[in-house]
Parts: C-alpha cells; structure tokens; sequence
C-alpha cells in the first residue's frame, strides 16, 4: 500500500514538474518570437541628417531615406531655434497641427 501511494506521488510530482518546464519553455519561445517579428528598426537621427541636403535654403531628403522612413512608419522633422517646423518628412498631418496649436498656447502663455 505504501508503495502505492509513493509511485502515485512519484508520478504526480513528475507530471507536475514536466508542466512547469513546457511553461517555461513556451514563455521562452514566445519571447524570441516577439522579439525577432515585433522589433522596429528605427532610423538613427544622424544617419537621416547624412541624406539630408540644403538647396537655396529648402531642406531635401534622398528618395531611399525618405522611402526608408515611409516603410517603418516614421517621420522626420527639424525644428528653428523659435520652435518652428523648418522641415518634415512623412509628418502626419493631425501631429503637425497639434504641435502649431501647442506651439501657440505657449507663445500666448509668454507673451
């Protein structure tokens, strides 16, 4: 009998342990899935300024860079020393006046 009852606890603490370890393991591959398909492959500030040129005072970007930047989703922007937008790539157009209108309150806040 107690032979019985020590195989049984012997087998239940084995299945026990076994699902512990298919948990950690599936936490683990999770994790690398998301990490490899769910990683943004943002563009580095001074990597953009390198494709960046001035031509009679109007800022233009290469077309790749500028592609590069549509296919991740992001945008570029250069601000003037009065906080005003001198150039911008992809900006979405709800950001743009978002940020003029905030530019404004403060402006009238300082005034």
């Amino acid at each position: 009998m107690k032979r019985r009852v020590g195989n049984r606890l012997q087998l239940l603490t084995g299945i026990v342990l076994m699902m512990i370890l298919l948990l950690f393991m599936d936490l683990l591959i999770f994790g690398l899935a998301v990490i490899r398909f769910h990683s943004v492959d943002y563009q580095n500030p001074p990597e953009i300024l390198t494709h960046l040129s001035v031509n009679n005072g109007t800022y233009v970007l290469d077309e790749q860079e500028a592609e590069r930047l549509l296919k991740h989703g992001q945008f570029a922007m250069i601000l003037g020393k009065d906080g005003n937008i001198l150039w911008s790539e992809a900006l979405p157009e709800e950001l743009r006046k978002l940020y003029l209108t905030r530019c404004r309150q403060v402006y009238q806040i300082l005034s």
